[in-house]
Protein backbone atom coordinates (compact mmCIF):
# COMPACT_ATOMS: atom_id res chain seq x y z
CA UNK A 1 0.00 0.00 0.00
CA UNK A 2 1.14 3.72 -0.54
CA UNK A 3 0.20 7.06 0.54
CA UNK A 4 0.61 9.87 -1.77
CA UNK A 5 0.14 13.87 -0.20
CA UNK A 6 1.11 17.28 -1.55
CA UNK A 7 3.04 19.17 0.75
CA UNK A 8 1.52 21.72 3.21
CA UNK A 9 2.19 24.99 2.99
CA UNK A 10 1.37 25.32 6.66
CA UNK A 11 1.97 23.72 9.58
CA UNK A 12 -1.18 22.56 11.53
CA UNK A 13 -4.05 19.87 11.55
CA UNK A 14 -4.96 19.45 7.79
CA UNK A 15 -7.32 16.82 6.18
CA UNK A 16 -5.80 15.51 2.68
CA UNK A 17 -7.37 13.37 0.32
CA UNK A 18 -4.37 11.19 -1.06
CA UNK A 19 -4.93 8.27 -3.51
CA UNK A 20 -3.92 4.47 -2.04
CA UNK A 21 -3.32 2.03 -4.17
CA UNK A 22 -4.31 -1.22 -2.53
CA UNK A 23 -3.15 -4.34 -4.92
CA UNK A 24 -4.80 -7.71 -4.69
CA UNK A 25 -2.09 -10.33 -3.37
CA UNK A 26 1.12 -8.58 -3.20
CA UNK A 27 2.73 -5.44 -1.57
CA UNK A 28 4.18 -2.55 -3.77
CA UNK A 29 7.97 -2.49 -3.13
CA UNK A 30 9.99 1.30 -3.42
CA UNK A 31 12.36 1.69 -6.62
CA UNK A 32 14.74 -0.93 -5.51
CA UNK A 33 12.60 -3.77 -4.28
CA UNK A 34 11.28 -6.42 -6.03
CA UNK A 35 8.82 -4.14 -8.56
CA UNK A 36 11.17 -1.86 -9.33
CA UNK A 37 10.88 -1.36 -13.07
CA UNK A 38 9.12 1.26 -15.22
CA UNK A 39 8.51 1.55 -19.00
CA UNK A 40 11.75 2.86 -20.22
CA UNK A 41 10.33 6.36 -22.19
CA UNK A 42 7.18 8.31 -21.35
CA UNK A 43 4.16 6.00 -21.94
CA UNK A 44 1.45 8.47 -20.80
CA UNK A 45 2.07 11.11 -23.73
CA UNK A 46 3.82 8.67 -26.17
CA UNK A 47 1.97 5.30 -25.35
CA UNK A 48 3.19 2.70 -27.95
CA UNK A 49 2.63 -1.08 -28.43
CA UNK A 50 4.86 -3.38 -27.55
CA UNK A 51 6.64 -5.07 -30.49
CA UNK A 52 8.99 -7.55 -30.16
CA UNK A 53 8.91 -10.11 -27.26
CA UNK A 54 11.18 -12.24 -24.74
CA UNK A 55 11.58 -16.07 -25.49
CA UNK A 56 11.25 -18.15 -22.29
CA UNK A 57 12.63 -21.21 -24.71
CA UNK A 58 16.71 -20.54 -24.41
CA UNK A 59 16.93 -16.50 -25.22
CA UNK A 60 19.74 -16.70 -26.60
CA UNK A 61 19.32 -15.64 -30.62
CA UNK A 62 19.91 -19.23 -31.66
CA UNK A 63 17.89 -21.41 -33.54
CA UNK A 64 15.11 -23.85 -32.26
CA UNK A 65 12.60 -23.58 -33.95
CA UNK A 66 9.99 -22.47 -30.92
CA UNK A 67 9.09 -19.28 -29.18
CA UNK A 68 7.60 -19.35 -25.32
CA UNK A 69 6.08 -15.45 -24.13
CA UNK A 70 5.76 -15.18 -20.99
CA UNK A 71 1.83 -16.07 -21.02
CA UNK A 72 2.73 -19.73 -21.74
CA UNK A 73 2.02 -19.66 -25.38
CA UNK A 74 4.41 -21.66 -27.92
CA UNK A 75 4.40 -21.37 -31.00
CA UNK A 76 6.80 -21.31 -33.89
CA UNK A 77 8.50 -18.12 -35.13
CA UNK A 78 5.71 -16.06 -35.80
CA UNK A 79 5.70 -12.14 -37.10
CA UNK A 80 6.16 -9.27 -36.48
CA UNK A 81 5.91 -9.83 -32.34
CA UNK A 82 8.62 -12.43 -31.96
CA UNK A 83 11.30 -14.49 -33.44
CA UNK A 84 13.68 -17.32 -32.09
CA UNK A 85 15.50 -16.75 -29.34
CA UNK A 86 14.83 -12.61 -28.78
CA UNK A 87 16.42 -11.89 -24.89
CA UNK A 88 13.99 -8.79 -24.54
CA UNK A 89 11.49 -6.35 -25.23
CA UNK A 90 11.74 -4.05 -27.97
CA UNK A 91 9.15 -1.15 -28.95
CA UNK A 92 8.84 0.84 -31.92
CA UNK A 93 10.33 4.27 -30.63
CA UNK A 94 11.41 7.04 -33.43
CA UNK A 95 15.04 7.97 -33.64
CA UNK A 96 15.53 10.80 -31.36
CA UNK A 97 12.72 9.34 -28.50
CA UNK A 98 13.80 9.96 -25.14
CA UNK A 99 15.03 6.68 -23.46
CA UNK A 100 14.35 6.54 -19.93
CA UNK A 101 15.99 4.60 -16.77
CA UNK A 102 13.65 2.16 -16.10
CA UNK A 103 14.92 2.22 -12.20
CA UNK A 104 17.27 3.72 -9.64
CA UNK A 105 20.54 2.93 -10.15
CA UNK A 106 23.99 3.78 -11.40
CA UNK A 107 25.25 3.98 -15.30
CA UNK A 108 28.17 0.81 -15.76
CA UNK A 109 28.57 1.96 -19.12
CA UNK A 110 27.58 3.36 -22.21
CA UNK A 111 29.23 1.93 -25.19
CA UNK A 112 28.85 0.67 -28.48
CA UNK A 113 29.02 -2.98 -30.11
CA UNK A 114 28.68 -4.40 -33.49
CA UNK A 115 25.16 -6.56 -32.21
CA UNK A 116 23.54 -3.84 -30.06
CA UNK A 117 24.88 -0.99 -31.18
CA UNK A 118 25.26 2.04 -28.94
CA UNK A 119 23.65 1.12 -25.99
CA UNK A 120 23.65 1.56 -22.04
CA UNK A 121 23.55 -0.50 -18.91
CA UNK A 122 22.28 0.73 -15.28
CA UNK A 123 23.42 -1.80 -12.27
CA UNK A 124 20.20 -1.17 -9.96
CA UNK A 125 22.24 -2.43 -7.01
CA UNK A 126 19.01 -5.32 -5.87
CA UNK A 127 20.84 -7.70 -8.26
CA UNK A 128 19.66 -6.52 -11.81
CA UNK A 129 20.94 -4.65 -14.51
CA UNK A 130 19.14 -3.06 -17.34
CA UNK A 131 20.52 -2.56 -21.07
CA UNK A 132 18.74 -0.37 -23.75
CA UNK A 133 19.88 -0.81 -27.11
CA UNK A 134 20.55 0.76 -30.96
CA UNK A 135 20.77 4.41 -29.74
CA UNK A 136 21.26 6.86 -32.21
CA UNK A 137 24.51 8.05 -33.61
CA UNK A 138 26.14 10.19 -32.92
CA UNK A 139 25.95 11.24 -29.06
CA UNK A 140 23.67 8.95 -27.75
CA UNK A 141 23.80 9.15 -24.25
CA UNK A 142 22.62 11.48 -21.73
CA UNK A 143 25.05 9.83 -19.34
CA UNK A 144 28.54 8.55 -18.16
CA UNK A 145 29.52 5.15 -16.50
CA UNK A 146 29.99 5.86 -12.73
CA UNK A 147 26.41 8.44 -12.65
CA UNK A 148 23.72 7.67 -10.49
CA UNK A 149 20.28 8.07 -11.83
CA UNK A 150 16.72 7.86 -10.68
CA UNK A 151 13.73 6.51 -11.92
CA UNK A 152 12.61 8.20 -15.29
CA UNK A 153 15.74 10.35 -15.68
CA UNK A 154 16.67 10.42 -19.28
CA UNK A 155 19.49 8.41 -20.16
CA UNK A 156 19.54 8.76 -23.91
CA UNK A 157 17.82 8.71 -27.61
CA UNK A 158 16.59 6.13 -29.69
CA UNK A 159 17.96 4.83 -32.96
CA UNK A 160 18.63 2.09 -35.14
CA UNK A 161 22.45 1.16 -34.82
CA UNK A 162 24.13 -2.06 -34.45
CA UNK A 163 22.08 -5.35 -35.74
CA UNK A 164 18.75 -3.13 -36.32
CA UNK A 165 16.80 -2.84 -39.12
CA UNK A 166 14.84 -0.09 -38.05
CA UNK A 167 14.89 2.71 -35.12
CA UNK A 168 13.49 1.08 -31.86
CA UNK A 169 14.73 0.37 -28.18
CA UNK A 170 15.49 -3.27 -27.13
CA UNK A 171 15.55 -3.39 -23.53
CA UNK A 172 17.07 -6.46 -21.74
CA UNK A 173 17.09 -7.32 -18.21
CA UNK A 174 20.03 -9.70 -16.20
CA UNK A 175 20.24 -11.02 -13.46
CA UNK A 176 23.34 -10.19 -11.92
CA UNK A 177 25.71 -8.24 -14.28
CA UNK A 178 24.99 -7.96 -17.90
CA UNK A 179 28.26 -9.43 -20.24
CA UNK A 180 28.49 -8.32 -23.97
CA UNK A 181 28.04 -11.47 -25.42
CA UNK A 182 26.25 -13.47 -23.04
CA UNK A 183 22.58 -13.68 -22.50
CA UNK A 184 23.22 -16.69 -19.76
CA UNK A 185 21.09 -14.83 -17.12
CA UNK A 186 18.64 -12.60 -18.95
CA UNK A 187 15.10 -12.74 -17.29
CA UNK A 188 11.60 -11.66 -18.43
CA UNK A 189 10.04 -8.52 -16.33
CA UNK A 190 6.79 -9.89 -17.53
CA UNK A 191 7.53 -12.71 -15.42
CA UNK A 192 5.79 -16.64 -15.99
CA UNK A 193 2.14 -16.49 -15.63
CA UNK A 194 1.63 -19.44 -18.43
CA UNK A 195 0.71 -23.05 -16.98
CA UNK A 196 3.04 -25.32 -16.04
CA UNK A 197 7.25 -24.32 -15.40
CA UNK A 198 8.89 -21.56 -16.88
CA UNK A 199 11.21 -22.93 -19.76
CA UNK A 200 13.51 -20.43 -18.48
CA UNK A 201 14.56 -23.39 -15.40
CA UNK A 202 16.26 -25.68 -18.29
CA UNK A 203 18.21 -22.64 -19.35
CA UNK A 204 21.61 -20.30 -17.97
CA UNK A 205 20.75 -19.51 -14.43
CA UNK A 206 17.99 -21.43 -13.96
CA UNK A 207 15.21 -19.72 -12.37
CA UNK A 208 11.98 -18.78 -13.29
CA UNK A 209 11.19 -15.26 -14.38
CA UNK A 210 9.62 -12.74 -11.74
CA UNK A 211 7.45 -9.78 -12.90
CA UNK A 212 9.61 -6.71 -11.95
CA UNK A 213 7.46 -3.77 -12.82
CA UNK A 214 6.13 -1.65 -10.47
CA UNK A 215 2.87 -1.25 -9.76
CA UNK A 216 1.25 2.71 -9.88
CA UNK A 217 -1.94 2.28 -10.68
CA UNK A 218 -0.91 4.94 -13.58
CA UNK A 219 1.32 2.83 -14.62
CA UNK A 220 0.78 1.63 -18.29
CA UNK A 221 2.34 -1.88 -17.33
CA UNK A 222 1.85 -3.70 -13.69
CA UNK A 223 2.77 -6.21 -11.68
CA UNK A 224 -0.81 -5.78 -9.86
CA UNK A 225 -2.57 -6.30 -13.71
CA UNK A 226 -4.65 -10.05 -13.32
CA UNK A 227 -4.72 -10.56 -17.33
CA UNK A 228 -7.30 -13.20 -19.08
CA UNK A 229 -5.60 -14.17 -22.29
CA UNK A 230 -7.92 -15.10 -24.82
CA UNK A 231 -8.03 -19.33 -25.64
CA UNK A 232 -6.83 -19.48 -21.60
CA UNK A 233 -8.88 -21.42 -18.72
CA UNK A 234 -10.81 -18.27 -18.42
CA UNK A 235 -12.09 -17.63 -21.55
CA UNK A 236 -15.03 -18.92 -23.23
CA UNK A 237 -16.38 -19.26 -27.05
CA UNK A 238 -20.44 -18.80 -26.69
CA UNK A 239 -22.11 -21.95 -27.86
CA UNK A 240 -22.20 -22.70 -31.35
CA UNK A 241 -19.61 -19.38 -31.69
CA UNK A 242 -17.31 -19.54 -34.84
CA UNK A 243 -14.71 -17.10 -34.18
CA UNK A 244 -11.91 -17.35 -36.63
CA UNK A 245 -7.92 -17.02 -35.04
CA UNK A 246 -4.79 -15.06 -36.06
CA UNK A 247 -1.27 -14.94 -34.82
CA UNK A 248 -0.91 -11.46 -34.32
CA UNK A 249 -2.61 -10.37 -30.88
CA UNK A 250 -1.28 -9.29 -27.27
CA UNK A 251 1.14 -12.34 -26.98
CA UNK A 252 0.62 -13.67 -29.71
CA UNK A 253 -3.04 -15.28 -30.17
CA UNK A 254 -6.63 -13.39 -30.77
CA UNK A 255 -9.67 -14.06 -31.87
CA UNK A 256 -11.71 -12.37 -34.84
CA UNK A 257 -15.75 -12.95 -36.10
CA UNK A 258 -17.40 -10.94 -38.77
CA UNK A 259 -20.07 -8.78 -37.58
CA UNK A 260 -23.48 -10.99 -37.59
CA UNK A 261 -27.02 -9.84 -36.88
CA UNK A 262 -27.16 -12.72 -34.34
CA UNK A 263 -25.43 -13.06 -31.09
CA UNK A 264 -22.06 -14.82 -31.33
CA UNK A 265 -19.93 -14.09 -28.40
CA UNK A 266 -16.74 -14.33 -26.14
CA UNK A 267 -16.54 -14.71 -22.44
CA UNK A 268 -13.54 -13.52 -20.35
CA UNK A 269 -13.96 -14.63 -16.45
CA UNK A 270 -12.20 -13.18 -13.70
CA UNK A 271 -11.91 -15.33 -10.18
CA UNK A 272 -12.17 -13.05 -7.66
CA UNK A 273 -11.66 -13.59 -4.19
CA UNK A 274 -13.02 -10.38 -2.44
CA UNK A 275 -15.13 -7.15 -3.45
CA UNK A 276 -13.29 -3.89 -4.51
CA UNK A 277 -13.24 -1.26 -7.42
CA UNK A 278 -11.05 -2.95 -10.38
CA UNK A 279 -10.24 -0.55 -13.65
CA UNK A 280 -10.77 -3.20 -16.46
CA UNK A 281 -8.87 -2.85 -20.08
CA UNK A 282 -9.51 -4.59 -23.58
CA UNK A 283 -6.60 -5.18 -25.97
CA UNK A 284 -7.41 -3.57 -29.35
CA UNK A 285 -4.81 -5.43 -31.30
CA UNK A 286 -3.83 -3.88 -34.88
CA UNK A 287 -5.36 -6.57 -36.81
CA UNK A 288 -8.57 -8.07 -37.51
CA UNK A 289 -10.44 -5.31 -35.14
CA UNK A 290 -12.20 -2.51 -37.25
CA UNK A 291 -15.61 -2.77 -35.52
CA UNK A 292 -16.20 1.41 -34.66
CA UNK A 293 -19.06 -0.20 -32.24
CA UNK A 294 -17.32 -2.87 -30.52
CA UNK A 295 -19.98 -3.67 -27.28
CA UNK A 296 -18.27 -4.77 -23.90
CA UNK A 297 -20.91 -6.34 -21.20
CA UNK A 298 -18.99 -5.96 -18.09
CA UNK A 299 -20.34 -8.24 -15.25
CA UNK A 300 -19.64 -6.82 -12.72
CA UNK A 301 -21.86 -8.97 -9.92
CA UNK A 302 -24.27 -6.51 -9.18
CA UNK A 303 -25.54 -5.67 -12.83
CA UNK A 304 -24.46 -5.41 -16.52
CA UNK A 305 -22.29 -2.33 -17.48
CA UNK A 306 -22.13 -1.41 -21.12
CA UNK A 307 -19.22 0.14 -22.93
CA UNK A 308 -18.86 0.75 -26.72
CA UNK A 309 -15.41 1.03 -28.45
CA UNK A 310 -14.29 2.13 -31.55
CA UNK A 311 -11.36 -0.58 -32.57
CA UNK A 312 -10.39 1.14 -35.59
CA UNK A 313 -9.44 4.08 -33.15
CA UNK A 314 -6.43 1.92 -31.51
CA UNK A 315 -3.70 -0.60 -32.38
CA UNK A 316 -1.87 -2.83 -30.23
CA UNK A 317 -3.17 -0.62 -27.50
CA UNK A 318 -4.86 -1.51 -23.61
CA UNK A 319 -8.17 0.76 -24.03
CA UNK A 320 -9.65 1.66 -20.57
CA UNK A 321 -13.28 0.10 -20.62
CA UNK A 322 -13.90 1.93 -17.05
CA UNK A 323 -13.77 1.30 -13.40
CA UNK A 324 -15.97 -0.74 -11.52
CA UNK A 325 -17.17 -2.66 -8.09
CA UNK A 326 -16.83 -6.24 -8.73
CA UNK A 327 -18.11 -9.19 -6.74
CA UNK A 328 -16.12 -12.18 -5.87
CA UNK A 329 -16.49 -14.95 -7.82
CA UNK A 330 -16.35 -14.97 -11.58
CA UNK A 331 -17.22 -11.30 -13.24
CA UNK A 332 -16.00 -10.89 -16.14
CA UNK A 333 -16.34 -9.44 -19.89
CA UNK A 334 -18.66 -10.33 -22.56
CA UNK A 335 -17.89 -9.37 -26.46
CA UNK A 336 -20.79 -10.24 -28.89
CA UNK A 337 -20.90 -9.62 -32.68
CA UNK A 338 -24.16 -8.30 -32.77
CA UNK A 339 -23.00 -4.64 -33.31
CA UNK A 340 -25.50 -3.60 -36.04
CA UNK A 341 -22.72 -2.51 -38.14
CA UNK A 342 -22.62 -4.16 -41.66
CA UNK A 343 -21.84 -7.72 -42.10
CA UNK A 344 -18.49 -7.20 -44.00
CA UNK A 345 -17.11 -5.42 -40.96
CA UNK A 346 -14.74 -7.74 -38.28
CA UNK A 347 -14.47 -7.06 -34.80
CA UNK A 348 -11.46 -8.53 -32.45
CA UNK A 349 -11.43 -10.27 -29.47
CA UNK A 350 -8.08 -10.27 -27.43
CA UNK A 351 -7.07 -10.21 -23.73
CA UNK A 352 -8.93 -8.56 -21.02
CA UNK A 353 -7.07 -7.05 -17.81
CA UNK A 354 -7.87 -6.10 -14.12
CA UNK A 355 -5.98 -3.83 -11.77
CA UNK A 356 -7.41 -2.91 -8.32
CA UNK A 357 -8.23 0.90 -8.77
CA UNK A 358 -6.82 3.47 -6.15
CA UNK A 359 -9.34 4.42 -3.83
CA UNK A 360 -9.46 7.73 -2.42
CA UNK A 361 -9.22 7.99 1.60
CA UNK A 362 -9.15 10.99 4.09
CA UNK A 363 -5.73 11.09 6.08
CA UNK A 364 -5.01 13.38 9.11
CA UNK A 365 -1.45 14.95 8.69
CA UNK A 366 -0.22 16.83 11.40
Amino acid sequence: MRLNASSLSTIGLSLLLVSVGVFTNFTVANATGPHFLRVPFDDVNNPLPLYFYFDHNYPNYGHDGEITVYTGESVNEFDPFAYEGHSGYDWPLTTGTSVLAAGDGTVETCSYADTYGNYIVIDHQNGYQTLYAHLKDPNPCNVIAGQNVSSGDLIGWSGSTGNSTGPHLHFGVYIGEYQLGSESNATDPFGWTGQGADPLLQYGIHQTAECLWRSYHFDAVSCADTIVEDASENFGLGAGSTWSTSTIGNGYHMYYHYVTTTNNWVDWLFPLDHSGDYQVYAWIPNNFAWSQHATYYVSTGYNWEVVTINQQAFENKWVYLGTFRLLPGWPGVTLNTNTGELTSVVIGADAVKIRVAPVFLPLIIK
